[in-house]
């Protein structure tokens, strides 16, 4: 499911307009939760709120297609609020300065274990810190990198991959099912200007959420190219020229394996190898022999390539 987290503005007051308060309040539903935040120093006031979270009790599902239909009375709900804070007629423009698109979606090929490692050596290898392209195959642990793992793209985006079911239950003490991952990029600045034009109003994008998830996907698609798929060929290009050393699979297996996320890495591997010797193709059968005994699963691929899909 794709679909809007969380969006933080910059509220312009009109040029007659003079504020000078300090303000931190929370924005609360009927019920008392609470969905955004006011704060403010001066006449430099900030907006921050989460659509989910005035639609329903957690963000878990994204404000999605399904939602839509409510655009209305969150516009209505949110300028009342605002306006409750700053006082009315006050407000020339909430202007829009970062908007939060994600995909969350229950894994059921892989474990998200997996998908977090494939995620992390993808993105890791780019700069360079998961490791030397030597036999050695030194370089970082990526069993023990923990946590959010986070990429920029200046004036774009920024991404945000993680573990949805451990945030929950770490941050809120809340249960939501197992395995659930999310993708997450933080649209800002030029990107947003380029979708909803200079200067764009929070409203503008409530009217038109599709346009910046059209975008959402243009842009996992591009990750996805750029980041996973030149890793797998990265790392299959290794342990095949390994085995053209003539080091035996299974050790160039063993060697490789924090590099290895998928059993498709090592059926890739192999059968690229038989075809470089001119022998019959044994790499499907003989990767499951390999990814047994080295207790490596496969799904992984498949999920990151399919994570889109509804």
């Amino acid at each position: 499911m794709i679909g809007f987290d969380g969006i933080h503005c910059t509220i312009r007051l009109k040029k007659n307009v003079l504020y000078s308060e300090t303000v931190d309040v929370n924005l609360h539903n009927g019920d008392g939760s609470i969905y955004g935040n006011i704060r403010s120093h001066g006449t430099k006031i900030k907006l921050s709120f989460n659509v989910p979270l005035m639609l329903r009790n957690d963000n878990v599902t994204p404000y999605n297609e399904n939602d839509f239909s409510q655009a209305e009375y969150i516009k209505k709900k949110l300028i009342t609020d605002v306006n409750k804070i700053i006082g009315e007629d006050k407000i020339e423009k909430i202007i829009t300065n970062a908007i939060e698109v994600n995909c969350t979606k229950i894994l059921t090929s892989a474990k998200i274990s997996d998908c977090m490692k494939l995620f992390k050596l993808s993105y890791l290898e780019q700069k360079n810190q998961i490791m030397t392209w030597s036999r050695e195959g030194v370089g970082i642990d990526i069993e023990k990198i923990t946590g959010v793992l986070t990429e920029m793209r200046v004036n774009q985006y920024r991404v945000k991959i993680y573990d949805k079911t451990a945030q929950m239950l770490n941050d809120k003490g809340i249960l939501i099912k197992p395995n659930t991952i999310r993708y997450e990029l933080i649209f800002q600045g030029r990107k947003i200007r380029q979708v909803y034009g200079r200067d764009c109003d929070v409203f503008s994008v409530l009217d038109s959420p599709q346009k910046l998830i059209d975008v959402y996907r243009k842009a996992y698609q591009f990750e996805i190219k750029n980041k996973v798929k030149k890793y797998l060929q990265k790392s299959q290009q290794l342990m095949f020229e390994f085995l053209t050393q003539g080091i035996k699979a299974k050790s160039v297996f063993s060697m490789c394996r924090h590099l290895i996320a998928d059993g498709m890495q090592i059926q890739g591997t192999l059968k690229k190898y038989y075809e470089w010797k001119g022998v019959r193709d044994l790499s499907k059968s003989n990767s499951k022999q390999y990814c047994k005994s080295l207790n490596i699963d496969s799904g992984a691929i498949y999920e990151i390539y399919h994570l889109l899909d509804e």
